[in-house]
């Protein structure tokens, strides 16, 4: 009701605005309520119902002219019809990895966002998981910093937009973790992660639980080993769920061939 940039409709919200902001009331406000017939209540539901219908045309004919969609078609250069791409939308200006507009790909490899805010975005497709994974920037590129950004003005619908999904090698990123105190031995909810420093959203993480619990003569050094990594910038570090274990994070780029990296965790004593 009262967040900057919305509408406000209806006669009950702007009394509780007044009511809020300490105005005076207005002669609407101030009528005293009494209880209704079955019939009486029946005519004003149907009538807050007709009501609420226009309202919500309204708002929607209104929420169009400020706003604008992405439309388009992608054309992946080895189409998998096992499983149906998403299209996120990344605003230039900052967005969540985890929570951005999406759009699902047809069966055509048609596309269109739902409404957005006027600027510039980021097309990221994403498709499938492990070997089948796919990935890619608009035009066609798997780093950010080779996309083009579309732009879209209030009330504009970009629908020429063709985004050409290249064939990616895939690459393995392996290595061992070593363990500074003897405590790490009985750890659990360790995971590796490999996150994406290319801008890509939470789908271009990667993730591997580790096990120190498992008996070996090595028992203070254990080794991993990703699959199936696309191309580009990556962090690697480790989760732990415990206190007092951190881990120095190593930078890997992934190009064109696999990689083995060391990572120590340590217990802060």
């Amino acid at each position: 009701m009262c967040s900057p940039g919305g509408w406000i409709g209806g006669d009950e919200v702007a009394t509780q605005l007044r009511y809020l902001r300490k105005e005076q009331p207005v002669a609407s406000d101030l009528i005293p309520w009494k209880r209704q017939t079955p019939a009486e209540y029946a005519a004003e539901y149907a009538a807050q119902e007709e009501q609420r219908h226009r309202d919500s045309e309204e708002f929607q004919k209104r929420y169009a002219e400020v706003t604008g969609k992405i439309c388009g078609t992608t054309l992946e250069e080895k189409p998998d019809d096992s499983t149906l791409g998403l299209v996120e939308f990344l605003s230039t200006e900052g967005y969540s990895p985890i929570q951005h507009p999406t759009a699902e790909v047809n069966r055509d490899g048609s596309f269109c966002s739902g409404r957005l805010g006027p600027g510039k975005y980021y097309l990221y497709f994403r498709k499938g998981s492990g070997a089948s994974r796919s990935a890619a920037y608009f035009p066609g590129v798997g780093d950010r910093v080779k996309a083009t950004a579309v732009e879209i003005g209030p009330g504009q619908t970009k629908s020429d937009i063709i985004f050409k999904i290249p064939q990616q090698k895939k690459y393995s990123v392996r290595g061992i973790i070593s363990i500074n105190h003897e405590s790490g031995l009985d750890l659990q909810g360790a995971e590796l992660l490999l996150i994406s420093l290319d801008g890509a959203p939470y789908s271009g993480w990667y993730g591997q639980a580790i096990d120190f619990q498992s008996t070996s003569f090595f028992s203070k050094v254990k080794y991993f080993d990703l699959e199936d990594v696309l191309p580009g910038r990556y962090v690697a570090c480790i989760s732990v769920g415990g206190r007092n274990w951190f881990t120095y994070k190593d930078e890997v780029n992934v190009t064109d061939h696999m990689k083995f990296i060391s990572l120590q965790l340590e217990h802060s004593k």
